[in-house]
């Protein structure tokens, strides 16, 4: 058995937390970003609609960060694992129950940015079916001002690739 199927067969729940208890999960977090994207995701930890976490053998191993931007839009904040836990299908599982979560409450499509040299996510959300979608494309899809709005809720800087996927299909 390989080190994905152990961990697979392992992974005990994904599961929400709500409030205070999310304080427990941003060691994960800290482990998973730096300098600005650290402190941005500790700020939407508090604030963010939905907080998932994935558990492996009674431990926390990642979490994926949710917001409803609009009653048909989903966005995908953050999703971190932890050191121990990476390269085991752990992030892939999240995004996978994120995205079947969303689909359940009628969203249409779902957001997420990733940096331009981070490959990792990159191949990640391509194996979901998230494609890019360019500045100009989205706004041409949403007008310049919701576009502006929703952009401005993404927190989309330079330097980050807007991505999209349809929950429509597939």
């Amino acid at each position: 058995m390989d080190a994905l199927t152990e961990t697979a067969n392992s992974l005990t729940d994904i599961r929400t937390i709500n409030g205070r208890d999310r304080r427990s999960v941003a060691w994960i977090l800290d482990e998973g970003f730096t300098g600005i994207y650290r402190i941005h995701a500790q700020y939407k930890l508090k604030r963010v609609d939905v907080v998932r976490v994935a558990g492996v053998a009674g431990e926390d191993a990642g979490l994926i960060m949710i917001q409803r931007l609009e009653p048909h839009i989903g966005y995908v904040y953050y999703i971190a694992v932890a050191r121990k836990h990476r390269h085991h299908g752990i992030g892939g599982m999240l995004l996978d129950d994120a995205i079947e979560m969303m689909k359940e409450e009628g969203m249409r499509e779902v957001y997420a940015v990733r940096d331009e040299g981070n490959i990792g996510s990159q191949k990640l959300f391509e194996s979901r079916q998230f494609e890019t979608l360019e500045i100009s494309e989205f706004s041409e899809r949403f007008g310049w001002r919701r576009a502006m709005s929703l952009k401005r809720r993404m927190t989309l800087v330079s330097g980050e690739v807007l991505l999209r996927r349809s929950l429509l299909t597939a």
